[in-house]
């Protein structure tokens, strides 16, 4: 899904609705997040904060963890990513501890990312 619309709908199908069988969301959610549109997920990272907590208190764990895992922007690899993701978990220290633990899991990826690239910088 390289484009801003497709993303869209894409983004519609797995979150205003709840009917996609499991094969299908984890599909959609790494399509939705393809290196290919990396440009057009910026635009997706406060929707994708402001999803998480009702996604997980209304839908299965298997179906949350593909959302939140599978959503989730890594491929934008950026410092605002990471501060984005710092924050959510900042305001959120509530929020349930296995939640927590995937976004803890996804601000890590980006963190590595962002070593590597500091570290291909270097070089």
């Amino acid at each position: 899904m390289p484009d801003s619309a497709s993303k869209q709908v894409a983004w519609a199908s797995l979150i205003e609705r709840d009917d996609a069988p499991n094969t299908i969301v984890r599909s959609a959610a790494l399509g939705f997040v393809h290196p290919a549109g990396v440009e057009a997920l910026a635009e997706f990272v406060p929707a994708y904060f402001d999803m998480l907590l009702p996604i997980w208190e209304s839908r299965t764990y298997q179906i949350a963890q593909y959302l939140i895992v599978g959503l989730f922007p890594t491929a934008l690899a950026n410092v605002a990513l990471r501060d984005a993701t710092r924050g959510w978990l900042s305001t959120n220290q509530d929020a349930a501890p296995a939640l927590r633990r995937l976004v803890l899991e996804n601000l890590a990826d980006v963190e590595r990312s962002l070593a590597a690239q500091a570290r291909d910088a270097d070089d």
